[in-house]
């Protein structure tokens, strides 16, 4: 919220829907107010004050007092909430710390104060000048113009309701299929229901209302039918019970992950789909993607400079990345993704799914400042010898590799021991239906049902497959397997 907003349409149809759940419960107003801004035109959307024949049924009272107030040209939260009077209402006009410097400190102190003017309200209204942040790094990003869901949910803790403004994205589906979403979000987060009611006239805005109780669902509900052309009421969702088939895992101890780079955008990118995104959504693995940007001092936020010595390029700033580094929470092991590190193996993988996370360290332009390296401990790592744009497709491939065998994310337990590397060999090839296609037949072995034939023949092949694709893995294979069990290597009967 901003003071320049206040009156606008957007106020009137939010303050119409609080003004009616009022009547249910008492409302804590949470304003999440911003600083002003001026670099655009939103708050302009006065208009409709000067069509009372199409606008004013749906609160007269409250669009007279805004009326006055825009005729007063006072345009500010504590006009609104003379406006919302009379009312069970409370109010929390405290503005919400902006910029960089110790932000997640100041915005968790911040957060506190606001849970403590909450008192004992049935209804906690939030207000973020964008809505709610659904991205996996939300908590480090502390964004000033936004909710996330942890604060969310921790004002939900003591059985109050929860109304948070969203302003509507242009997410693929439309706004419906955002809205649902959200939604299934929230519930994988630990919301036990959410409903929402969307207002449509101008911007795309809808109010998320989350553990909402019958009483306070059926008047927002008949205010959304009253006037259907300007509300439209969704469907409500509740989460899975235990009877249910899928279990939400909620504030599991789960293997973290948080990534340095220029673009934490690229976060969780392929890594939100599939099994590593429904793992990510149950909780069994957590991801922030923080900006190195952040963290650079001059007014340009620099990151790099020109390499020492001359030549083509920028190096990434040692001073910079460590105050990066230096931010997050140690305890996990630090690994920088870069061409000059050591080849990352299955070994490495499950040594890092088995601790309790990973730090990554994204590079870009020519490299890092080789003294960041001696300053602090950091583990190159290599996925291979080419060159990508950065780090991060690397940071995605080593991620994608680890949480595969975090514990519930593939489904049984056995599911990934016979792939490539796991044995120090490739993966025999896989056949499945129809039996014949295009002249070619599976082979007999795999359908006789005689499971040692089958793992002997499936054995063979992993064998013959590596010594010819890979004699590298091939030779560490044989090495690893003439050692005795004391370590010393068995002499070759034909030496």
């Amino acid at each position: 919220m901003q003071h320049r907003y206040a009156g606008d349409i957007g106020d009137y149809l939010k303050l119409a829907i609080l003004r009616k759940v009022s009547k249910i419960a008492d409302v804590a107003v949470l304003w999440w107010l911003h600083p002003d801004e001026d670099h655009n035109g939103d708050g302009g959307h006065v208009s409709y004050l000067r069509a009372p024949e199409k606008w004013r049924s749906i609160d007269p009272e409250l669009f007279d007092a805004l009326d006055l107030l825009m005729q007063q040209k006072v345009r500010s939260v504590a006009g609104l909430e003379h406006a919302l009077l009379p009312g069970a209402f409370t109010f929390d006009r405290n503005e919400v710390p902006t910029g960089t410097a110790k932000r997640r400190e100041r915005r968790a102190e911040w957060f506190r104060q606001q849970s403590a003017s909450v008192g004992s309200a049935g209804i906690v209204f939030v207000d973020p000048d964008n809505g709610i942040d659904l991205r996996p790094d939300a908590d480090h990003r502390a964004s000033a113009k936004h909710v996330t869901v942890k604060e969310l949910l921790t004002l939900a803790r003591n059985g109050a309701c929860v109304i948070a403004y969203h302003h509507q994205t242009r997410r693929a589906g439309g706004h419906a299929a955002e809205i649902a979403w959200i939604a299934e979000e929230l519930l994988a987060r630990g919301a036990k229901s959410v409903s929402a009611i969307r207002a449509r006239p101008y911007s795309p805005r809808v109010f998320i209302l989350i553990n909402a109780d019958e009483g306070i669902v059926e008047a927002a509900k008949a205010l959304a039918d009253q006037h259907a052309g300007v509300f439209e009421w969704h469907s409500d969702w509740t989460a899975p019970t235990a009877s249910d088939e899928v279990a939400v895992v909620v504030d599991a101890k789960g293997w973290d992950a948080t990534v340095l780079t220029l673009y934490p955008e690229m976060f969780p990118g392929p890594l939100g789909a599939s099994i590593a995104g429904r793992a990510l959504r149950e909780g069994r693995w957590g991801l922030e993607a923080v900006q190195i940007r952040d963290f650079a001092t001059d007014k340009h936020r620099s990151v790099d400079d020109t390499p020492a010595g001359g030549g083509a390029g920028m190096v990434m700033r040692a001073d910079v990345i460590a105050a990066a580094l230096d931010s997050v929470g140690g305890g996990r092991p630090v690994l920088a993704m870069t061409p000059r590190g050591a080849p990352l193996t299955q070994a490495r993988v499950r040594a890092l799914a088995a601790g309790p996370g990973v730090t990554i360290l994204c590079g870009r332009f020519e490299g890092i400042d080789e003294r960041l390296f001696t300053a602090r401990e950091i583990e190159q790592v290599s996925i291979g010898d080419y060159i990508l744009s950065g780090g991060e497709m690397a940071a995605l491939t080593l991620l994608d590799a680890c949480i595969r065998l975090l514990p519930g994310v593939m489904g049984a337990a056995s599911s990934g021991d016979d792939e490539s590397f796991e044995t120090g060999l490739l993966e025999y090839p896989q056949y499945t239906r129809p039996v014949e296609w295009e002249g070619r037949t599976i082979p007999e072995v795999l359908r006789s049902g005689d499971h040692a034939r089958i793992a002997a023949w499936r054995k063979h092949q992993a064998e013959v497959d590596t010594r010819s694709r890979r004699p590298d893995l091939w030779e560490r294979h044989e090495d690893a397997r003439v050692q005795s069990p004391s370590g010393a290597r068995r002499q070759n009967r034909n030496e």
